[in-house]
């Protein structure tokens, strides 16, 4: 037991010893990830001297986490020592970026050691790009999670209390310029959640859009399109859902550009059930002198992370990045609003009746000490609430009320390799 006191001595050590800083904020584990592995905010990271980088990083981490099982009814708390090698892996140049990056983190509880387990937390993210020609670009993505917390691999955030899961996103698109105003553009994406408790369901979402874009003014660019998805979710009828989409962008000064897109979704069950609900994205985007900030709302049809059927989720969202304050700091604050909710008189197979609200309020510290090690901590909140009570066939609860505390300080040592092209 010597070992996790002097662990945690030597990190808050650290991050409160001064020293020339350099900044970059890299994935400590999925849940406090704000930026990929390759972003340099002040652009003050090791010169990256070959088309081709290798960033392998450790990281040794302490947490504190007072509801590990995300149910007010049953609150524990524990302290976890975290060890999180990564690899990441970095190639760009003027026709194409490939961005890659692993990590898992082992961990030690101290109060309850049976939660002991080197893959509980696992992260993969890919972001690729190709300019095949002068007219025509590529993109493809991925991001893969698996943890024990089941509200990070749902995007809306519902958690239905701790158990071993996974969701993976992949995406892909491409865009052609027909000339100097306009472009069609289209893309896929297939995204997967599976629960370990049998009694949650797993699902399996498809969507599929093409869009033609149109530089209206020097200033505004409109768009029309339309949106195709498929909801196969376990015990459940399958849904298909239509949406003709219009939106624009407006560069209203040269820091700040505000978009908005949205249309009516179509909604079609197999077994014959329709309604028509809205559909809308609206994001505020600005430059300031500390960095950026930005502001987002967002209602779609959706899952309700593995408690069945698809529901109406809208989501308020922000983030503050500051990273002129000072040199090698950086900071991070990206709090969200989210509530799911069952479509009216159309319910899951089982009549369940889903009105989730969840609010998440995450606040990260980057400092760059050298230019192989970097100290950060995190606080997150999580709260979630459930106007009625949801219970599998034998009585079980599935989404409890939950307010979740997590601190959380590393120290992560890295160093890129560098390759020229062969």
């Amino acid at each position: 037991m010597i070992a996790r006191p002097l662990l945690v001595c030597v990190v808050l050590a650290v991050c409160l010893v001064p020293g020339r800083a350099l900044a970059q904020q890299v994935p400590i584990a999925p849940q406090f990830a704000t930026q990929g592995p390759a972003q340099d905010p002040q652009k003050l990271q090791m010169p990256l001297r070959g088309p081709i980088t290798l960033l392998p990083t450790i990281t040794l981490s302490e947490e504190y986490n007072d509801n590990i099982l995300l149910d007010n009814r049953n609150r524990t708390w524990d302290l976890i020592t975290g060890i999180t090698p990564a690899i990441n892996l970095i190639w760009e140049s003027r026709t194409h970026r490939l961005i890659a990056g692993y990590n898992f983190t082992a961990e030690l509880y101290l109060r309850d050691p049976t939660r002991d387990n080197a893959f509980n937390t696992q992260n993969f993210n890919l972001d690729g790009m190709w300019r095949a020609s002068e007219r025509l670009t590529l993109t493809l993505a991925d991001a893969y999670t698996a943890t024990t917390d089941t509200n990070l691999i749902s995007p809306a955030g519902v958690s239905v209390g701790r158990n071993r899961s996974w969701g993976n996103a992949l995406s892909g698109g491409a865009a052609y310029k027909l000339d100097d105003f306009t472009a069609v553009r289209g893309g896929a994406s297939y995204a997967v959640q599976r629960f370990s408790r049998g009694e949650l369901d797993d699902s399996d979402v498809y969507h599929a859009n093409l869009f033609l874009d149109r530089t209206l003014t020097r200033y505004v660019r409109g768009s029309v399109g339309y949106d195709f998805g498929y909801f196969d979710i376990e015990h459940e009828d399958k849904v298909t859902t239509h949406t003709p989409k219009i939106g624009a962008s407006w560069q209203v000064t040269p820091t700040i550009t505000l978009a908005v897109n949205g249309g009516p979704t179509f909604e079609l069950h197999d077994n014959g059930d329709s309604r028509i609900t809205p559909t809308v994205t609206a994001t505020y985007e600005q430059t300031v002198k500390f960095g950026t900030v930005g502001l987002g709302f967002d209602r779609q049809v959706a899952t309700a992370g593995g408690l069945g059927g698809v529901t109406d989720n809208t989501s308020v969202f922000g983030h503050v990045d500051v990273i002129t304050f000072a040199r090698g700091l950086t900071l991070s604050f990206a709090p969200r609003y989210s509530w799911v909710k069952s479509a009216g008189k159309i319910r899951s197979a089982d009549n369940r009746d889903i009105d989730i609200s969840s609010i998440t309020l995450p606040l990260q510290v980057t400092y760059r000490l050298t230019a192989w090690m970097a100290a950060v901590a995190r606080y997150q909140f999580y709260q979630q609430r459930t106007a009625h009570e949801i219970r599998d066939t034998a009585g079980n609860l599935f989404a409890a009320d939950a307010d979740q505390n997590r601190l959380f300080v590393g120290l992560q040592f890295g160093y890129p390799i560098t390759f020229d092209r062969p």
